[in-house]
């Protein structure tokens, strides 16, 4: 399956973005005026705050990362997204 994801991207999905660029169809994602504001609720945590969240955490998890594991570009690991 990484295979097939790694040709779409190289090939089908390069060429279809350069379609949808170049032609004068309507735009892919359209940014719609609501007037009202929209609260953000995303926060950067204290080192101790995200320690303390992992110390109290039932269970982890770590994956590969999906960009490095199916395009392969950097010789980092794949166990951590830095």
């Amino acid at each position: 399956m990484i295979k097939t994801w790694r040709l779409y991207i190289e090939e089908e999905y390069l060429q279809y973005h350069a379609f949808r660029v170049s032609s004068n169809r309507n735009p892919v994602f359209r940014v719609i005026p609501i007037n009202e504001m929209i609260e953000v609720k995303n926060q950067v945590l204290a080192y101790e705050d995200a320690v303390s969240i992992l110390e109290k955490a039932a269970s982890l998890a770590v994956a590969n990362c999906p960009c490095r594991l199916i395009m392969g570009n950097c010789n980092k690991p794949l166990e951590t997204c830095k």
